[in-house]
């Protein structure tokens, strides 16, 4: 049986051998085809991993968003907390701690003397703006049953570092023998003379 074969030398596949030289533009397509196959596998599994990853992080972050909240309002409230606290030292800044000037008075009172009435006295100034003006007087209203007794209180009283002056006011004997005395003693800081009557 004889083959007739009607195409082209350049056409004709049968019986030629396979050349690299002759193949390499079909070749060429077909890696770089392939290549762009690979390429194009490899984003899609980055896209579908990376959405993966960001509906768990979503899902996490739902689930901390109430704690975040939370966190923020401590936040606030601790701000809050510490403006007002700075308002308060604010305040308190410059002013005499009580307690102390009053055991401090209290052990510089003599055995026959007694208070019957202790009035602190706030400053005269009219123009401020303060809540609570700082007092600059203490009116001590007492007993004695000696006037030697007044005199050292009013001595104890001008040696603390408390006060800036200290004024015997009144001393009188009562119907029943007693003296009764009233005592004006300036704060230290204060700028009222402490002498001016009420």
């Amino acid at each position: 049986m004889y083959k007739v074969n009607l195409l082209p030398a350049e056409m004709i596949t049968e019986g030629r051998k396979w050349s690299l030289t002759e193949n390499w533009p079909g070749l060429a397509w077909r890696a770089g085809a392939a290549l762009v196959v690979l390429v194009y596998g490899v984003f899609l599994f980055t896209l579908f991993s990376a959405r993966g990853m960001l509906d768990e992080r979503r899902a996490a972050l739902a689930q901390l968003s109430s704690q975040v909240h939370a966190a923020q309002e401590l936040q606030r409230d601790l701000e809050q907390g510490e403006a007002l606290l700075a308002t308060w030292r604010e305040m308190l800044r410059g002013r005499e701690d009580w307690v102390y000037v009053l055991e401090d008075v209290n052990a510089g009172v003599p055995g026959d003397v007694w208070f019957t009435a202790l009035e602190i006295v706030p400053g005269a100034e009219e123009d401020s703006e303060e809540l609570y003006p700082r007092p600059d007087r203490v009116r001590f209203e007492g007993r004695s049953s000696f006037l030697p007794g007044v005199g050292r209180l009013v001595e104890n009283l001008y040696r603390m570092p408390h006060f800036s002056g200290v004024t015997l006011q009144e001393a009188r004997e009562e119907s029943d023998g007693i003296l009764s005395f009233t005592i004006m003693a300036q704060l230290a800081g204060s700028n009222d003379d402490v002498a001016a009557a009420d």
